[in-house]
């Protein structure tokens, strides 16, 4: 039984490893080096990359689900929890198995075979991901692992219970998870774990930046601090945040004379480097902040002028220069969920209806998808163009 078990762990690398060695027993589990099945474009597309970097322009304070690597994006079809790589270069996604011969069925593929929760983020080319093992929740199987930007290495990093942790970021050359009270930091060039802790800080989610976090916490609203969690800063009170760029983005709702209904929400930029903090503009229709770059806010605005609780069809955007409002995106039978600015390109992850047309067939939809936002006309209006890969052998 432990043999079965030891093979479904390596599994969940996402990888086609041919073979695996390993037993549970072991202290420590050794980097598995079989390489991918050869004579598939898109592995020889990911291997032979001209080495372009791709990086988000911003984080939100909640988990992406599209990790951005060198070269590679990561994400899960959550509809079947199917592991996905993206190439950016060449628009082309692809299932996370290139075993020519795997059927990818349930319990048979060996991507299919141990769930990676949702919790992973990329440092450079490398892919950090939480473990959760399927049969026992608690147990010393299940912890942080890294997987090589090419699939060839895996290395489970630090044996860890999994539950209850939430949130996973890099930033300053640190994997920081956050569990209610505590921080854990994985020190990446020490190979090192550690448990950060401030007395009366109740972490809601975070923000990792090369320079320290931004904490979203219940007692003090947003903060700043170092890496070790020792300098603390106040910043404003608790709402929406966005970083882009030494940038804090927060949301200040106005309300009506009753004090409860909302009236208009405030978009402000806090400069972190001056402390300046100015408002940018005050939007009628506001659900949730998306993404930022240099030039421009943007946001899902909701599905009426009042109701600020649930997320809206479209993507709103400002100028950040000027204020100025406009509709980047609008769809009825998709609504945004997240968004990413990267090296210019606009990427989405969105909630589809049944009824939304694309390549997935109807039983595949009503459920979180990812793409690419392109402005076929040229006239400033996006639609939404979901990644493709080869479905044909999941359609049973």
């Amino acid at each position: 039984m432990k043999r079965i078990l030891s093979f479904v762990m390596v599994c969940v690398s996402v990888l086609c490893l041919a073979s695996c060695s390993w037993d549970v027993d072991e202290p420590e589990l050794p980097v598995v080096t079989t390489p991918f099945a050869s004579g598939e474009d898109f592995l020889d597309q990911l291997q032979n990359k001209e080495g372009t970097k791709y990086e988000p322009t911003s984080k939100s304070s909640m988990h992406s689900e599209l990790a951005v690597g060198d070269g590679v994006f990561f994400f899960k079809y959550s509809k079947k929890n199917w592991p996905i790589i993206y190439n950016p270069a060449t628009d082309q996604a692809h299932y996370m198995c290139f075993d020519p011969s795997c059927t990818h069925k349930y319990n048979r593929c060996l991507a299919n075979m141990l769930i990676v929760t949702n919790y992973y983020c990329y440092d450079g080319d490398d892919l950090y991901c939480l473990y959760r093992h399927r049969y026992v929740g608690q147990d010393t199987q299940s912890g942080l692992a890294r997987i090589s930007r090419d699939g060839s290495e895996l290395e489970m990093l630090h044996r860890m219970d999994t539950t209850g942790l939430t949130n996973m970021q890099a930033g300053g050359g640190y994997v920081f998870l956050t569990k209610h009270k505590e921080i854990y930091r994985y020190d990446i060039a020490k190979n090192e774990m550690k448990i950060l802790s401030q007395d009366g800080l109740y972490i809601n989610s975070y923000i990792a930046t090369d320079k320290g976090l931004i904490l979203h916490t219940n007692s003090d609203g947003v903060i700043y601090t170092d890496h070790d969690l020792k300098l603390i800063k106040k910043i404003c009170k608790v709402g929406k945040i966005l970083y882009s760029n030494e940038k804090l983005y927060h949301v200040i709702y106005t309300r009506e004379d009753d004090g409860e209904t909302i009236k208009t929400a405030q978009i402000w930029q806090y400069d972190m480097a001056t402390d300046q903090d100015r408002m940018i503009a005050e939007v009628n229709s506001f659900s949730d902040v998306l993404c930022a770059n240099d030039e421009y806010f943007y946001y899902s605005t909701s599905q009426t002028g009042s109701g600020y609780s649930y997320r809206g069809k479209g993507i709103g955007r400002i100028n950040i220069a000027t204020g100025e409002q406009s509709i980047f995106f609008e769809h009825k039978d998709l609504t945004p969920v997240q968004m990413y600015c990267v090296n210019g390109e606009y990427y989405g992850c969105m909630q589809a209806t049944a009824n939304y047309d694309c390549w997935l067939t109807p039983k595949l939809l009503n459920t979180e998808i990812f793409g690419k936002f392109t402005d076929a006309d040229g006239n400033g209006q996006y639609e939404f163009k979901p990644f493709q890969w080869d479905i044909s052998v999941f359609e049973n």
